[in-house]
C-alpha cells in the first residue's frame, strides 16, 4: 500500500490477494528504539544527530525493528511504550485485508524545533526513492510549524501519494497538491487503502453500524436525569489525544491530564470532573509501575471509581492488543465492569461501557475472543476509536435530549 511515519514515516502495502506494495511506517513518540522518551530535546539532539550526518537512517535497534516486522502482521510488535497512532492505522489496514511491512520509530522529540525532523525527513526520502512504495502515511500530533513545512514540502516532492495525519492540526496548513489530511486515524487508515488501490481518496461517512446505534440509543434511554457525563479510561495517549479532539466538536469542553487547552487541565488527575479523559499511560500514572496495556489495576480502581459518580453515563475505554500488552485484556478489565454494573444497579442507575479493540486476528490476545468476551458483558464495541468516540457523545447527547 505504501509507507507510513508516525510522527512518523509511513507507506502502505499491497493487498494480500494482489500484487503487494510494501508499506513503511515511522512513528515519532514509538518507542522502536528509545522507548517512550523522557530524554531532553538537548539529549535527543546529541544522539541523533550524529547518525544522521552519517547517513544512518536509524539506530541499530530500530534497524533489527524493521527486519523482525512482517507484512500483514500489524500489530504483534507493537510494545507498550509506543504511541498507539501507528497501531490504530495498521490494525484497521489489516481489517481491510491489506497490511504494512515495517514499522520504524523515530523518537517523540523527532518534529520539535531542535532535532527539525531528521528522522521523519529521511524516512521521506528513502520511501521516496523506492519503487514500490506507491502512498506514504505521516502521521503525529501537531509539529512545531517551521518542521511541519520542510517535512510537509518533501512530502510533495516525493512524488508520492502522502496522507498526513498531524492529530489536531487545522487541515488547510497541510492541504497541497499529492498531500490529504486526515482528521482522524480511521480515515487515515481508509483514505491510504483508497490510494493504494488506485481509487480517489473518499473520506469514511461519520457514521456507526445501525445495530450498534440502534442499541445505544435503547441503552441512553435507560440512563436516569442526572447521568451526563462521558468519562474516557485510555491506556493511549495518541488515542486518548484524538477522542478529545472529537469530544469537543462534538459535545464541547473535555476535561483532562493532557488538555487541548490550559484552562481543561484537572487539578486532581486523580477525580474526574463533568466530561473527562485520562491518558492512564501518562508519566503520573507510570512511575514505579508497569504501563497500563500490562497492569491494569489503576484503570480497573478508576473504572469502580467513575461508575460510583451518579452523575457518570458512559465510560470509554480503549483494548490494547500484541505483544507488549496484556495477555488477556478483556478477561482483566471484566471483573471491573462487572462490579461496576452492580454498584450502578445498586443506586437505581446503569452505567454505559463504550470501547474499540486496537488489533489485528494475528495477534496473540484472539481479537475474536476479546472482542466477544467484552460484547457479552455489555459493552458497545467499535471497530475504531474514533467511531467509539462518536458513539459515545451521541449516547449522552441522546440522553441530554439533544438528538
Amino acid at each position: 500500500m505504501g509507507g507510513m511515519v508516525e510522527a512518523g514515516v509511513a507507506r502502505p502495502v499491497g493487498c494480500r490477494r494482489a500484487a503487494p506494495h510494501r508499506c513503511h511506517q515511522i512513528q515519532i513518540g514509538g518507542a522502536a528504539f528509545e522507548g517512550k522518551s523522557r530524554f531532553s530535546a538537548r539529549r535527543a539532539d546529541g544522539s541523533q544527530q550524529p547518525t544522521h550526518q552519517r547517513g544512518v537512517l536509524f539506530g541499530k535497534k530500530g534497524r533489527r525493528f524493521v527486519q523482525q516486522l512482517k507484512p500483514c502482521l500489524t500489530t504483534q510488535l507493537a510494545k507498550p511504550a509506543q504511541r498507539l497512532g501507528l497501531q490504530q492505522v495498521t490494525s484497521l489496514i489489516d481489517h481491510r485485508g491489506r497490511g504494512i511491512s515495517q514499522g520504524i520509530g523515530t523518537g517523540s522529540h523527532d518534529l520539535n524545533r531542535h532535532i527539525v525532523g531528521i528522522t521523519m525527513l529521511q524516512g521521506i526520502a528513502a520511501l521516496a526513492a523506492d519503487p514500490e512504495t506507491r502512498v506514504i502515511v505521516l502521521i503525529s500530533k501537531p509539529p512545531e510549524p517551521e518542521v511541519a513545512q520542510k517535512v510537509l514540502k518533501l512530502a510533495v516532492a516525493s512524488g508520492k501519494e502522502v496522507v498526513v495525519d498531524f492529530i489536531g492540526a487545522d487541515p488547510a496548513t497541510i492541504q497541497r497538491p499529492g498531500l490529504y489530511a486526515a482528521r482522524t486515524l480511521e480515515e487515515t487508515a481508509y483514505v491510504a487503502c483508497q490510494l493504494a488501490e488506485g481509487q480517489p481518496p473518499a473520506p469514511p461517512q461519520d457514521m456507526l453500524p445501525p445495530g450498534l446505534e440502534e442499541q445505544a440509543l435503547r441503552t441512553a434511554s435507560q440512563l436516569a436525569p442526572r447521568q451526563r457525563y462521558i468519562r474516557g479510561l485510555f491506556s493511549g495517549g495518541t488515542l486518548c489525544a484524538e477522542s478529545l479532539l472529537l469530544l469537543q466538536d462534538l459535545i464541547g469542553p473535555v476535561y483532562s491530564n493532557t488538555p487541548l487547552q490550559p484552562q481543561y487541565r484537572l487539578p486532581d488527575v486523580w477525580w474526574s470532573r463533568e466530561h473527562t479523559a485520562i491518558d492512564m499511560g501518562d508519566d503520573i500514572f507510570t512511575r514505579g509501575r508497569p504501563h497500563p496495556m500490562i497492569d491494569f489495576r489503576l484503570r480497573n480502581e478508576r473504572i469502580l471509581q467513575e461508575a460510583a459518580d451518579p452523575e457518570t453515563a458512559v465510560i470509554l475505554l480503549d483494548i490494547v492488543l500484541g505483544y507488549g500488552s496484556h495477555p488477556d485484556p478483556a478477561g482483566e478489565l471484566l471483573p471491573a465492569i462487572h462490579q461496576a454494573g452492580q454498584t450502578a444497579r445498586q443506586a437505581g442507575r446503569e452505567i454505559i461501557f463504550v470501547g474499540s479493540v486496537c488489533g489485528t486476528r494475528g495477534d496473540p490476545q484472539n481479537l475474536e475472543r476479546q472482542e466477544t468476551l467484552l460484547r457479552e458483558s455489555g459493552v458497545l464495541l467499535a471497530e475504531s476509536n474514533a467511531q467509539a468516540t462518536r458513539l459515545a457523545a451521541m449516547i449522552v447527547k441522546h440522553a441530554g435530549g439533544k438528538l
